[in-house]
């Protein structure tokens, strides 16, 4: 089964696309989402969640409403955020911001490989990863997270800045 952590931007592109009313129409690839992101998040909405699940912390929703217009871009409204937090679909996990993240963001380094500050939101994501295990793909369209060191933290990333 495929376990796909997404971090705040991969979670705006698929608030800003999917459509419970249209829920077979599937995910396009767009600047910030490119085509092995989209790929792999299709399967696991086509296949309602039997084939792979989209994961998203918590701290996620709470990074889009904190910079909505900015991260909406009027493309989805607030009441599509409450509707995937009220009511996900069988595909979507909201994982909670709970003492375990907070176990694995100590692991996560301050720095990626080039000397660049990793952001406490980034961070978050990354813990998140890890605490659904080596089983999970972080999602991500952050060049910063692409230049982490993920050897020792167990997980894989899929960037959209590698598409």
């Amino acid at each position: 089964m495929i376990e796909c952590t997404v971090d705040t931007h991969i979670l705006a592109e698929i608030l800003m696309q999917y459509n419970p009313a249209r829920a077979e129409l599937p995910l396009v690839s767009t600047e910030s989402m490119g085509p092995s992101i989209s790929k792999k998040l299709n399967i696991c909405i086509e296949s309602a969640g039997f084939e792979g699940v989209i994961i998203a912390s918590a701290f996620a929703f709470v990074e889009i409403v904190n910079q909505f217009k900015k991260v909406s871009k009027e493309k989805f409204n607030m009441a599509r955020c409450i509707g995937m937090l009220n009511q996900p679909p069988d595909w979507f996990i909201v994982e909670p911001f709970d003492a375990t993240t907070i176990f694995h963001l100590i692991s996560v380094p301050k720095f990626n490989l080039k000397q660049i500050n990793i952001e406490l939101a980034d961070a978050i994501h990354v813990a998140t990863a890890m605490q659904r295990g080596p089983k999970t793909v972080l999602v991500t369209n952050d060049g910063v997270l692409n230049n982490l060191n993920f050897d020792n933290l167990n997980i894989e990333v899929l960037n959209s800045l590698n598409d």
